[in-house]
């Protein structure tokens, strides 16, 4: 299975490695409110959202048809763990990822 991830200031890359994906979270480091994330999408469907803030946002960015799938969130979240996250998206462990505590929603303030 695929994945690509998307670095805050444009640029879709296909299926980088781990370094490149630290490089990726490590640029969310700087100040930017116009482009606060990065992102990983899986060709299954599913993206995990990283931003600056250290929110994280898990949804299936996919048309679901009549079953939606509703966007879950955590926030404070490290770039250690972020990386840990994405990782585990792109080896395809949903189960992994879908066992985090997750919230409703995009964030607490939505």
């Amino acid at each position: 299975m695929t994945y690509r991830v998307t670095a805050r200031w444009g640029g879709t890359e296909s299926m980088p490695g781990e370094s490149r994906l630290r490089e990726v979270l490590a640029e969310l480091d700087q100040d930017d409110p116009e482009h606060p994330d990065a992102w990983l999408s899986h060709e299954s469907g599913w993206s995990l959202s990283v931003f600056q803030s250290g929110l994280v946002v898990w949804e299936y960015v996919e048309e679901a048809g009549e079953a939606q799938i509703a966007p879950r969130h955590q926030a404070g979240v490290s770039r250690e763990k972020a990386l840990d996250l994405w990782l585990k998206l792109a080896r395809a462990d949903f189960d992994a990822i879908e066992q985090e505590p997750w919230r409703p929603g995009y964030s607490a303030k939505g």
